[in-house]
């Protein structure tokens, strides 16, 4: 049974104390035993656009020497890689990976550009001129 003054009940707990940091370090606890990479939060979006292909991936608190992108056998892959154990807000991020099939005959990856802005890694990689559809006017 609980006591009323002090607020502890059996083996010292109280359910009616809870620190931030307590919840933190559950959070933290949790997902270390799921093993967890990226937040289920953290959700990208590809949309092909007629002229491009157009990705956003979430990158809050990340810097820009913190991501890496490369291009081998039609994938391009993101990782986000954090150089600081602890971030902004006690939220720790160590390693997020994205993976995208990009077919090189369709896309001019030697084009790609890729900009940080507000947390969110913008990537745009025009297509090819040849695969760019044309358009004709009705007479």
């Amino acid at each position: 049974m609980y006591t009323t003054g002090t607020g502890t009940g059996y083996y010292g707990y109280s359910p009616y104390v809870v620190t931030t940091d307590k919840i933190l370090d559950l959070v933290d606890n949790i997902m270390d035993a799921l093993e967890l990479t990226c937040p289920k939060n953290d959700r990208d979006s590809v949309e092909q656009r007629e002229d491009s292909l157009y990705i956003e991936i979430p990158a809050m608190g990340y810097e820009k020497d913190e991501i890496s992108i490369t291009y081998v056998d039609n994938y391009l892959k993101v990782n986000f890689e954090s150089k600081e154990e602890e971030r902004k807000f006690n939220i720790k991020k160590e390693f997020c990976s994205y993976k995208y099939n990009v077919c090189k005959e369709k896309y001019d990856i030697e084009k790609l550009e890729a900009t940080l802005l507000k947390g969110i890694l913008t990537i745009t990689i025009p297509k090819k001129e040849e695969v760019k559809p044309k358009k004709f006017t009705v007479k």
